[in-house]
């Protein structure tokens, strides 16, 4: 008894650990129901995205070029804003510079990084893949250089793990071999840091979907039930079509091509009327009560919704819930917009609850101005804008929690106690921004995420859109108004307390 005592009071604690804030990230209010959802994009800058959760906790890594970073956040939300921890910096004179792509695994009771690296030179050919591994258990390390990988390729980026149903191990990467196309090229591995047989060809772009550029890569493993999957990204990084695709494992010999079957499709791709381009280089997780899988990847959008490509630091994290057949067949939807909820993964417990209180709300790219009501109007409907901060009581806002699991905020302009409004409750694009007696209907209640460097975004919960200086005008006095989510400095805001 006294044993089973112990037993449950460990595992109480550790609940408590994982729901708890630390006292940094504690919020002196009252506790509010948690937010059931989340907004994509999840964290700016980042490009080719590593997601795993690990005794309750997410970690995230991703391309930073000069170092290997690791990320850990209680909840999704808090990716946005969780400090990013070096783990690794290499001083090898041939795998010094422009690390890319890192990867995270978990094998034997070690983990094990996955990266691509070169000397410091502007020939990216030289790029070839190692390992490190951890001396204990924690994701966080520390790690110690293990191996370089002999791969025989010319050029060699993207290695992950393929372990199949009965623990053999694969490295899968992308590369070119003898001059030739960037493929996919699999090999088998006599341990997690060496390569114990010669590489043989997977795939290499065949199909319309991955031939804007001809270029394979970023490839990751899929298992669910009796199905096998490496999932890949095809065309260049630098088109909009950059997409994912699939390639099954059929049985037979795991290193031949002929063992596994291509999707002739892209199964996940640029959704326009979402304005997400080049959704691609993803990693899988579960969800925190392992009930769910979710693919994480990056993507690309724009002020207008033209389509466009990157391979530069405007790729953002995004994340969408994967689902399944009956015989295992995955399902990975469409990317979501940036002014669609996405549900939180199954035992995600939510961000902390921005703090209720009063504030000036401040602009990034205006920061000597503040949200206003045109002239101090005391009117129904007068427009919401941006003016010089004067320090005027009509520059003063109450933000509070509704506390009702949506996660919304009314938003009240404390000089005539009128809200913050969407004007004719439009669920479109380009709506206005107004004031108006509140309601509590969904057009005057906002979301409120928080980004980094202090700032928040603003969104609707009628549209989705977020709140934007019109026109991007950097002087007041500037309308706001509603617009899709971009990143664009005219979209963030500051909440300076009063």
């Amino acid at each position: 008894m006294i044993l089973v005592l112990s037993l449950l009071l460990t595992l109480v604690l550790s609940l408590a650990a994982v729901i708890t804030p630390t006292a940094a990230d504690a919020e002196p209010t009252a506790a509010a129901a948690p937010p059931q959802t989340v907004r994509n994009p999840l964290r700016e800058g980042v490009a080719d995205p590593w997601l795993f959760v690990h005794q309750g906790s997410y970690y995230l890594t991703y391309t930073t070029v000069d170092r290997i970073v690791l990320v850990r956040a209680q909840s999704v939300a808090e990716l946005a804003t969780a400090p990013s921890t070096t783990i690794w910096q290499d001083s090898g004179a041939d795998r010094c510079c422009h690390i890319w792509a890192p990867e995270i695994h978990f094998i034997n009771g070690k983990f094990y990084v996955y990266y691509t690296a070169q000397e410091n030179s502007s020939d990216f050919s030289k790029h070839r893949m190692f390992v490190l591994e951890s001396t204990g258990s924690d994701p966080m390390g520390p790690y110690a250089y293990k191996a370089k990988l002999a791969t025989q390729n010319d050029f060699s980026i993207d290695g992950t793990v393929l372990t199949m149903p009965d623990g053999s191990l694969y490295q899968v990467w992308s590369g070119h071999l003898n001059g030739g196309p960037q493929n996919l090229y699999i090999a088998p591995m006599g341990n997690p840091w060496t390569l114990s047989g010669p590489p043989s060809l997977l795939s290499q772009a065949t199909y319309p979907w991955e031939t804007h550029g001809a270029i394979n890569e970023g490839p990751t493993a899929l298992r669910r039930g009796n199905k096998t999957y490496v999932v890949f990204s095809g065309s260049g990084c630098s088109t909009a079509d950059y997409a994912l695709g699939t390639l099954e494992y059929l049985g037979g010999d795991v290193v031949d091509q002929a063992s596994w079957k291509k999707s002739t499709t892209a199964v996940f791709q640029r959704n326009d009327a979402n304005w997400v381009f080049g959704p691609g280089h993803n990693s899988f997780f579960t969800s925190p009560d392992g009930s769910e899988v979710w693919s994480a990847y990056h993507a690309v959008t724009s002020s207008s919704g033209a389509p466009y490509g990157s391979c530069g630091g405007d790729r953002t994290l995004r994340i969408n819930k994967v689902t399944f057949a009956p015989d295992g067949t995955p399902d990975f939807g469409v990317p979501s917009a940036s002014w669609q909820n996405v549900a939180l993964p199954a035992g995600d417990p939510g961000a902390a609850p921005v703090t209720n209180g009063t504030y000036r709300i401040a602009p990034k790219n205006i920061p000597t101005g503040a949200l206003d009501v045109l002239d101090c109007s005391e009117t129904e409907g007068a427009q919401v804008s941006v003016w010089q901060d004067v320090a005027s009581s009509c520059q003063r806002w109450q933000l509070t929690n509704l506390d009702d699991g949506t996660g919304t905020y009314k938003i009240i302009n404390t000089d005539n106690g009128l809200a913050l409004h969407v004007a004719g409750c439009s669920a479109g694009n380009g709506g206005s921004a107004v004031q108006f007696p509140y309601s509590g209907s969904d057009c005057q209640r906002w979301y409120v995420d928080r980004l980094p460097g202090g700032y928040v975004r603003i969104s609707s919960k009628i549209s989705g859109r977020s709140l934007d200086v019109v026109g991007c005008a950097n002087t007041p006095r500037v309308n706001v108004g509603l617009w899709n989510y971009w990143q664009g400095d005219c979209q963030k805001w500051r909440l300076n307390p009063v």
